[in-house]
């Protein structure tokens, strides 16, 4: 397991870090630390409300580091609706693997509305992709001819 330094500032990380890692090491079916079970009752339900919905989701993330992602796979069963992620902290790979554009990151920066925006697009883009090239599947995150 891999070990961070944090700061005294960093107080609250730490202990949502503490809360989480104790939280995982228990034993299954156990509730963990207060507020444990809550949060992934709620990551459950988006979970549920996708497979349900017949929506799937891909992330792009870039601040967050894969949190969102990781969040969504902590669910049993999560491969049902995650198609994949891409977390990318610096421009060339926001660039080169979702295909955010030089003139976006130059006028606005990696962190951005406007970035993120290309970065989701792209991501969505992507999964379509390879949902029908590697799976024959209808487009990832369609339903009766809408968005997801």
């Amino acid at each position: 397991m891999r070990s961070a330094s944090l700061s005294s500032e960093d107080d609250g990380l730490h202990d949502m870090w503490e809360r989480r890692r104790l939280g995982n090491e228990r034993a299954e079916g156990s509730e963990g630390c207060a507020g444990m079970a809550e949060e992934r009752s709620r990551w459950a339900l988006v979970g549920r409300l996708l497979r349900e919905c017949g929506r799937t989701i891909a992330c792009a993330e870039s601040c967050t580091g894969g949190l969102l992602t990781s969040r969504l796979t902590d669910v049993a069963g999560s491969s049902a609706y995650v198609m994949g992620a891409v977390v990318s902290l610096y421009e060339r790979g926001q660039a080169s693997l979702v295909g955010v554009q030089q003139a976006t990151l130059k006028a606005f920066g990696a962190v951005s509305e406007q970035t993120a925006r290309e970065m989701a697009e792209g991501v969505r883009r992507d999964s379509r992709r390879y949902r029908r090239r590697h799976h024959g599947h209808r487009e990832a995150g369609r339903r009766d001819g809408r968005e997801a």
